[in-house]
């Protein structure tokens, strides 16, 4: 593939006069986990090269028909970022919304340049991210980044928020400064002490927060 990009693509096929690009793959090369999968819904008439620049970056370009296929392939595998057509956009948000298990996906909603009321309905669907269509290559490689790392983010904070729901006891996390002050706790500290998070929080780790006996 050449390694200057001068089109933007959208269901026609690619429109020229985008000006001449730098291939933008490198830009999801820090990002694109091993195996990364971006599940495509609808956009049917986007082919091929309207995706190349993934492809060039090592990730995976799955499709589904409908949302009811969407959600078997999101919850067979990891996949961080989904983009689907408007006219699916409500129906895929709803579903991910009803399933707790499937925090971390990021989707992003593609809606025809020309058409305002697609535009309406991708952004009322509530999707983390709108992205218009004809595209170029450096938009779809941004766009998709960026949901890889707030995919990943999402994900961190599922682990952690399980470990902290988990792990008898409390957890917290403090400044390196003279007074050690708290900056996080766990829920579990106001059980522990009797005191709760916000006030325990505004003390440094020298103050006591509470007592509590073992026995």
């Amino acid at each position: 593939m050449s390694d200057a990009w001068d089109t933007a693509w959208g269901p026609s096929g690619p429109h020229q006069g985008a000006g001449q690009r730098r291939n933008p793959a490198w830009t999801l090369d820090a990002n694109a986990a091993e195996g990364a999968t971006v599940l495509l819904l609808g956009l049917e008439d986007l082919q091929g090269e309207c995706w190349a620049v993934l492809v060039d970056a090592g990730i995976l370009i799955e499709r589904a028909a409908d949302v009811t296929g969407a959600l078997r392939t999101l919850t067979a595998r990891p996949v961080p970022v989904v983009i689907a057509s408007a006219r699916w956009a409500q129906a895929l948000m709803n579903a991910i919304r009803a399933q707790p298990e499937l925090p971390a996906i990021h989707v992003v909603v593609a809606a025809a340049l020309d058409s305002p009321n697609e535009l309406r309905t991708a952004l009322d669907a509530g999707a983390d991210d709108v992205m218009r269509v004809p595209f170029e290559p450096e938009v779809l490689s941004a766009r998709v980044g960026a949901g890889l790392r707030a995919a990943r983010l999402r994900a961190n904070e599922a682990l952690m928020r399980s470990l902290v729901t988990n792990i008898p006891g409390a957890l917290y996390r403090c400044a390196c400064d003279a007074d050690w002050t708290m900056e996080w706790l766990s829920d579990e500290v106001e059980r522990l002490t009797g005191a709760r998070c916000a006030t325990a929080r505004s003390r440094s780790a020298h103050a006591p927060v509470g007592r509590h006996r073992e026995c």
